[in-house]
């Protein structure tokens, strides 16, 4: 990968991965897995953008946010991570982009808290969302709006 310049590596999902102990439980395998490319990145310099799959429990929960605990299938990668992002659709803008919440629920180099951000497909962009904003896209309007998984986008 250095040879290459590369300096981000993106995994669409963990949960896809699979491990060479197969006589292990799932989460033991995750655990693996989660360790694996913590330590992959600190020896090749890169970041690593691991996606994963959230527990369903979520859907039932009031408010329906989800929270670090919601990561499927292994603790470790909550624990493992520098920093966790959840999605979710809030609204279409009058311009056809979708409005996301940005939740950074776990930052360990700063702040957690919300981002309104603006996504559009077309150009697979993302910018800040100023409409979001004058809309009145506040964290109390946020905290009140249901959460629609990512996978919508």
């Amino acid at each position: 990968m250095r040879q290459y310049g590369i300096k981000l590596l993106v995994l669409d999902y963990i949960q896809l991965c699979g491990s060479r102990k197969t006589n292990d439980k799932r989460h033991h395998q995750i655990e693996e897995l989660s360790r694996g490319l913590k330590t992959l990145a600190k020896q090749l310099g890169i970041t690593i953008l691991a996606l994963s799959q959230i527990n369903r429990s979520v859907e039932s929960r009031i408010g329906g946010k989800p929270q670090l605990s919601d990561l499927k299938e292994s603790g470790a990668i909550e624990e493992d991570a520098d920093v966790v992002i959840f999605l979710s659709l809030n609204h279409i803008s009058d311009f056809g982009h979708k409005v996301v919440e940005a939740d950074f629920a776990k930052n360990r180099q700063g702040r957690i808290g919300s981002a309104a951000l603006s996504f559009d497909g077309g150009f697979q962009a993302w910018t800040d969302s100023g409409e979001a904003l004058a809309k009145g896209f506040t964290g109390k309007a946020r905290a009140a709006a249901p959460y629609t998984p990512s996978d919508e986008f």
